[in-house]
């Protein structure tokens, strides 16, 4: 750290009427952002070197206080790249090459190592112009960077230094610290308070039935465990669905936050409709204050209310602000290893926090190792604590278990459901008869999930012809989220009121979501997908014998690729179908044997990516997605299920935005997701020639419209019925192709 920087400089120093913002002067900007950075990392409970983090908050701005950004502020000209001139004063105080590399990067994102390595150590550095623009800046500073300095640090780049993942994680620490107070205070946030972690008001249930006296009896004795554990480290939860850990798992969060200190929790799941269904278990025990709701389509504040300067941060930023934060795995993967500077932001919010993975099995299993061990490098270093709840455990980390094995096994009924394999693999059109020949209660309530959307929709229609009047069911991504949110709100409906029912899903119903069914079908998939939907059948312990789970692999026609393989890595279907083999028929009770056989086999074939590695190596900018889906070239359709639509899209469209209005653009792209949906171009563009033509509003608009500025596509109320369905959703251009099973 140069003395000499601190002793002739402070931002205090600077003219009153230089801006970094409309309404802020820089100097108080500068200080205010290193404020708030100060007092997050206190918050936090973390180790971080204040005179770094000070330097950089200091100088982060300082390149606005050229002339031609001054303009810009007040709304003339283009204004000039800032970012930059800014790092040179970083480095030039505090001679950190990560440092000012955070500042020349704080509007953009992390790069690669080597490329950091290229700017800072490369020849295209100049200590006289460098002197020259720092001067001009800031005619008071008097600390500059020598051409003896650069060359130093050249050498030092190109032959000595290497960068490991403990300098990953310092970088990140303080980009992630510096860019959430910058951030903060640009909104207006002049203070970060603590909030403290709320107490739980646990509901009660009624516990005359020997099931909820099992339960009971199960949630005791895990607590009695957790209260004895705690300690930053990694906790396993194993239990068989039905069992109740969501609740359990935030009551066990929550004595550890009162009892051993840690400040926030974040719950992490797979997929948006679990993360709605838990969070609002999460805000009845909590209350809504104390609850975060994060997702992509998590609803935004409107134009009309008061919003605080915080509330306008979380919103914006997606920050993770409350004491509890439930949200996606992709989620919590962009808060730790995202390069943009705007995802790092939540990267401090796991220091000293309770981490819940709930179904971390879905996290793909390539990254487990690599993902594990970053884990326990944060649960070392930053004394967080980890519990991962499931029925099937990945062997992503070694935990502590809490889950009493001796009386998980003394639950009243051994098994809610049986597992039963064909053999070979089945035409499409063969699904009926498999059902009736294979399911003795087939007209009970049934779950039928297929692979592909469109094996999805034919399979609806061939159930629905075989069950006649009895309501039959649709669900996939090919639905709007708000269409998806009522079908699930009318399952629930009818499986309350004891009405028999039928749903066809893609895998969209697999992980946590609170549906019961008598009997289930899936197509052949990795064995913890199908182990998945298994927890859909007899849920709730209703019926009087087990309920009947029938796997089969099925293809489109003779001599065509199965379904699964469409999907699927070949490793997964390869270790399923060889452990099935050896288990035509097993019950719910041998799920752990079966999956830990799968895990082991799987593990042995496929190429690990390596998350942790790659850091070491310097790959900063271009690490994996956790959750990999096949994706084509898809364009947003928005469906008008409603009148609002129109006018929603045409405000979206046309307004300009500005960082006053942000908040309320999110707010209307959270409301405009309820009737989004993405499909493949060339089946938006097929529809378009079959539908342009014949099909108009009024006799001038065709039904299927693209959107200006790119926008997407707009299907008008008319087209309901022909390109998107009331039960299905959005329907394909018939198409011959075995490929076009997708």
């Amino acid at each position: 750290m140069s003395k000499n920087a601190e002793a002739t400089w402070s931002p205090g120093s600077l003219p009153g009427d230089v801006k970094s913002h409309p309404g802020r002067a820089l100097r108080e900007h500068l200080l205010g952002t290193f404020n708030l950075a100060k007092s997050l990392a206190e918050i936090n409970k973390m180790q971080v070197e204040l005179e770094v983090l000070k330097w950089i908050c200091w100088t982060h701005d300082l390149g606005k206080a050229d002339p031609a950004f001054q303009q810009y502020i007040d709304g003339k000209g283009n204004g000039t790249p800032h970012a930059l001139p800014s790092a040179w004063f970083t480095y030039a105080s505090t001679k950190d090459v990560l440092a000012a590399e955070a500042v020349r990067r704080h509007h953009s994102h992390m790069v690669n190592v080597q490329e950091m390595v290229n700017y800072w150590g490369g020849d295209a550095l100049s200590a006289e112009k460098i002197r020259q623009t720092m001067q001009r800046l800031c005619p008071e500073w008097k600390e500059m960077i020598s051409e003896d300095e650069l060359n130093d640090l050249s050498m030092s780049l190109l032959l000595e230094k290497d960068f490991s993942q403990e300098d990953w994680a310092r970088f990140r620490t303080l980009y992630s610290l510096f860019v959430t107070a910058d951030r903060m205070d640009a909104l207006g946030v002049r203070r970060a308070n603590h909030r403290a972690f709320p107490q739980m008001e646990r509901p009660v249930f009624e516990k005359e039935s020997s099931m909820n006296k099992w339960r009971e009896n199960v949630r005791l004795n895990c607590l009695t465990n957790a209260k004895k554990a705690g300690d930053p480290g990694i906790y396993t939860l194993s239990l068989p669905t039905g069992t109740g850990k969501t609740l359990l798992g935030l009551e066990i969060a929550e004595k550890w936050a009162l009892e051993k200190g840690y400040k926030n929790l974040i719950y992490a799941l797979p997929f948006i409709s679990i993360v709605e269904q838990n969070a609002k278990v999460a805000k009845d025990v909590f209350g809504d204050d104390n609850v975060l709701e994060d997702h992509s389509m998590a609803r935004g504040f409107e134009e009309s209310e008061d919003v605080s300067p915080l509330g306008r941060m979380t919103s914006l930023f997606r920050y993770w602000s409350q004491p509890v934060t439930v949200t996606t795995f992709s989620q919590l993967w962009e808060a730790l290893f995202n390069s943009k500077a705007n995802s790092s932001m939540n990267f401090h919010r796991l220091s000293r926090a309770i981490v819940i993975m709930d179904e971390p099995q879905a996290v793909r299993p390539q990254l487990w190792s690599g993902f594990g061990k970053s884990l326990q490098y944060l649960s070392d270093k930053w004394k967080t604590v980890f519990l991962f709840m499931t029925a099937t455990q990945p062997r992503m980390v070694s935990g502590e278990e809490l889950a009493p094995c001796q009386i998980v096994k003394q639950r009243p009924f051994k098994t809610r459901h049986i597992f039963k394999i064909l053999e070979g693999t089945h035409d499409l059109t063969e699904l009926p008869d498999l059902l009736q020949d294979n399911l003795p209660d087939w007209e009970g309530s049934g779950l039928v999930v297929l692979n592909t959307k469109r094996s999805a929709l034919k399979a609806h229609d061939l159930l629905t012809e075989m069950v006649g009047a009895r309501p039959t069911y649709f669900l996939s991504r090919g639905m709007t989220p708000g269409h998806r949110r009522k079908v699930l709100k009318e399952l629930r409906e009818k499986g309350k009121k004891g009405i028999r029912h039928y749903l066809v899903s893609t895998q969209v119903i697999e992980a946590g979501v609170d549906l019961d069914f008598e009997w289930a079908f899936r197509d052949m998939g990795p064995l913890d997908s199908i182990v998945q939907v298994a927890g859909r059948c007899n849920r709730n312990f209703k019926l009087p014998s087990p309920g009947k789970v029938l796997v089969a692999e099925l293809k489109s026609n003779e001599g065509s690729k199965s379904f699964c393989r469409f999907v699927y890595d070949e490793v997964l279907i390869g270790a399923t179908k060889g452990i099935l083999k050896e288990y035509p028929e097993f019950d719910e009770s041998e799920i752990a044997e079966v999956v830990d056989r799968y895990f082991r086999l799987i593990l042995d074939g496929l190429r690990p990516e390596s998350v942790w590695e790659q850091i070491g190596e310097g790959k900063w900018d271009e690490l994996p997605p956790i959750i990999k889906e096949k994706r084509y070239d898809e364009v947003p359709l928005y469906v008008e299920l409603d009148s609002e639509l129109k006018d929603m899209l045409e405000r979206y469209i046309e307004t300009k935005w500005n960082l006053e209005s942000l908040d309320e653009k999110r707010a209307l792209q959270n409301r405009l997701q309820e009737y989004r949906i993405d499909v493949r171009k060339r089946d938006i563009e097929e529809w378009h020639q079959l539908t342009g033509g014949s099909f108009l509003i009024e006799g001038q608009k065709p039904i299927l419209e693209e959107l200006p500025q790119g926008q997407g596509w707009l299907l008008s109320n008319e087209g309901i019925g022909t390109v998107y369905d009331e039960v299905k959703g959005f329907l394909f251009p018939e198409r011959d192709k075995d490929d076009e099973w997708i």
